[in-house]
């Protein structure tokens, strides 16, 4: 059963090229309202150390990217 944490993710050097290198794929990023995200779904950790994109796989799995 899908759920609404990410199952697995990924740390990349540029959140932002990754982000529209996937878009080009057709992959939609998650918002999650109140988690502080931008277009396209990018989300910061507090304190702002850590950027997130949060989107689903074909079965509905959330995975993710990140950078430090």
């Amino acid at each position: 059963m899908a759920g609404r944490h990410p199952v697995i993710g990924g740390s990349v050097p540029d959140i932002r090229a990754s982000a529209l290198a996937f878009a080009t794929q057709g992959i939609r990023f998650e918002i999650d309202p109140g988690y502080g995200q931008n277009d396209p779904g990018k989300g910061t950790s507090p304190g702002g150390a850590v950027r997130v994109n949060r989107f689903k796989d074909p079965n509905g799995y959330v995975l993710s990217l990140t950078q430090d």
